[in-house]
Formats: C-alpha cells, structure tokens, sequence
C-alpha cells in the first residue's frame, strides 16, 4: 500500500503544479505564452489568419514531430512526475541557508533592533532584490555547467536539442536537476536572510505566492526561451531583460554564442560578467551541439552517456580537447510569426 500511495503522490504532485496559477510549469504559463505568440502572429494584420495558418506558424510539423522533441517528452515524463521527490530530498530549502546567513550576520556585525521600515519599501525592495539574487544563482549554477569539463559533459544533454518547443526545459540529466535547484536555494536563503537581518522581516510582493515579477516572467514569455519564436529584446533593454532570443542564442551551434547569455529573466549578470550577447532582430541561429546531438535523442544516450564521456575525460590516454561540431543545418531555425506572415497567408 505504501508503494502505491508513494505512485499517487508523484501524479498528484505533478497534476498539482500543472494548475498551480504561477507554476513555472503550469497550464497557465503555457497559455500565457501561447497568448504571446498568438498577439505576435497577428499584430499589424488586417484580419485574424486561418486556424491553419495560424496552427502552421505556431505548431509547425517539423518541429513537432522532430526525433528531438519526442526525447524532450521522455523528458519531461521522467523529471516531472518520476524522479520530483528525489530532487526533492536533494536540496537543501532556502530557509535553511536564510538561517545560517542570519546567525553569521550577527556573529559578525551583532544583533540590532529592526527599524520602523514602511511596509511599502520592504515589498519594493525584497521583490526587486529576490529576483536579482535569484538571477544571479542561476548565472553561477548555469556558468559551473559550461566551465567545469565534467559538468558540460552532463549539460550537454539539455543543448543537445536541434528544435526547441517549451518542454526543452525538462530535457535536463537529473544531476543537473539536482544542481540547479541548491544554486537558487542559496541565492534565496541569502536574499531573505540578509534582508531579514536588516529590516526584520522580508517580504516581496506576490501574485498567488510567487514574486510578482517572476510571476509575470513565468505567465508572459518563459516557456518562448525554449521555442522556435524569435522574439529578441535589443538595445538597453536587452541588457536588463532576458528575451526568448538571448535564450535561443544560448543554444547555439556557432561558436561565436558559446557560454553566452547564460542568465534567466535578467541580462545584468551577463552585462556585468561579460557573457551577455544581445540579439539583433535578422540574427538567425541553429540549435544544438553538431553531429553529437543525435546521441542524446535517445533516454539511455541522455543519462548514460555522460558518464561514459566523463569517465574517458578522467582517463588521460583517452582524454582528448573538448570540440563542438561547426554550425549544421540540424533543425529549422528559430523565425518569428510576422516575418512568415506571407507564407502563412498563402498557405491559408
């Protein structure tokens, strides 16, 4: 009975986030974005396309029904409904990092009363604050996997997509979905539990228990990172904000993009690193990591592999210098909805 009980809370679990209204992977957040792409489709048009060449602009079959989508699939089976709990008892919570951040403040700089701060100006600035920190954690984590040789080998399966669709964000190895999450738990717990030292409490403000402003990231154009949509934010604001073009930069087979862009709804880690590369609205890429993507489009290529390559790179007489293929045609290129307008109102 416990085997079984232990099955049903993994599928609720599961279903459990996929209603949650601001989940990251929820239901709403992909109607969010489908919402986006829907508007991008359509602005500037006289009148609404035809569901068909609506559905060929944002569905298209070669995407879709690519050998590297279906692997994302598997994907997101394996890392949303089988293995959550074990990463669940791999990271260390927030809180516990908020705690420590508190008892070594005040070792270091003693205990002080709280000020009279306006509740106002605590929201304001622990929203703004978390998100940046959070930000940042995920630069560090995502820089750890593009620089430490054996942690590439393993990051190499998420850029081993040659199309990309929103569950591109699951085709992770699960070691990777065990780092990830303690890079952001220590961004947090260091966010709250310095703000707590300072003001007493910390508290951003929130939209269905999230922070406002990721919920709008996450409600809005998240799940376009992982997509075939070229939706680029230039000029200043691509320095702050991470469009879904900088993401689609970052999963580039030309050279010239690698261990680029490798922030998540911010670029001023990456401004401030020197890892920021902000797209230019003609820019075109190809996704995927050359003639090695096709080993990881299989579940046992994607989670075995890894080890295989680690092990050689451990092995000095089989180790050799890390090379990515040149470009490739391996997928469609990334294209955006306006500039298909043609193709689209022919073809309906």
């Amino acid at each position: 009975m416990d085997l079984f009980n232990w099955i049903g809370a993994l599928f609720l679990g599961a279903t459990g986030r996929l209603i949650a209204p601001t989940s990251p992977t929820g239901l709403a957040s992909y109607l969010g974005a489908f919402v986006v792409l829907a508007m991008m489709a359509t602005v500037g048009r006289r009148r609404w396309p035809s569901w068909r060449a609506f559905r060929k602009v944002v569905f298209p079959k070669k995407i879709f029904g690519h050998a590297s989508t279906r692997a994302d699939l598997q994907f997101y089976v394996l890392n949303s409904v089988a293995l959550t709990s074990a990463y669940g008892l791999a990271v260390a919570s927030a809180s516990f990092w908020a705690e420590g951040t508190m008892r070594t403040l005040t070792a270091c700089f003693g205990s002080h009363d709280a000020p009279t701060t306006p509740v106002w100006l605590v929201l304001a600035v622990t929203t703004i604050v978390e998100i940046v920190m959070v930000d940042l954690g995920y630069w560090a984590g995502h820089y750890l996997l593009h620089r430490i040789p054996a942690l590439w080998e393993f990051h190499k399966v998420h850029h081993s997509a040659e199309v990309m669709t929103p569950l591109t964000e699951w085709r992770q190895h699960p070691l990777e979905m065990m780092l990830m999450p303690n890079a952001l738990a220590i961004a947090n717990g260091l966010t709250y539990g310095g703000l707590t030292y300072l003001f007493g409490v910390a508290q951003p403000l929130t939209l269905w228990r999230t922070n406002v402003l990721l919920a709008v990231f996450f409600l809005t154009i998240s799940h376009l990172r992982h997509s075939h949509v070229w939706l680029p934010f230039t000029g200043f604001l691509g320095r702050l904000v991470h469009s879904p073009a900088h993401h689609q930069i970052h999963h580039s087979t030309d050279p010239k993009h690698f261990d680029k862009n490798l922030g998540f709804a911010l670029s001023i880690w990456d401004w401030l690193f020197g890892t920021l590369w902000i797209p230019r609205e003609d820019e075109r890429v190809v996704f995927g990591i050359g003639a090695e993507s096709a080993e990881f489009h299989t579940m046992s290529g994607s989670l075995l592999g890894p080890f295989a390559k680690v092990a050689r790179r451990v092995n000095p007489r089989d180790r050799a210098p890390e090379t990515r293929d040149p470009p490739r045609p391996a997928g469609p290129s990334p294209s955006r909805p306006d500039a298909s307008r043609d193709r689209a109102a022919a073809a309906g």
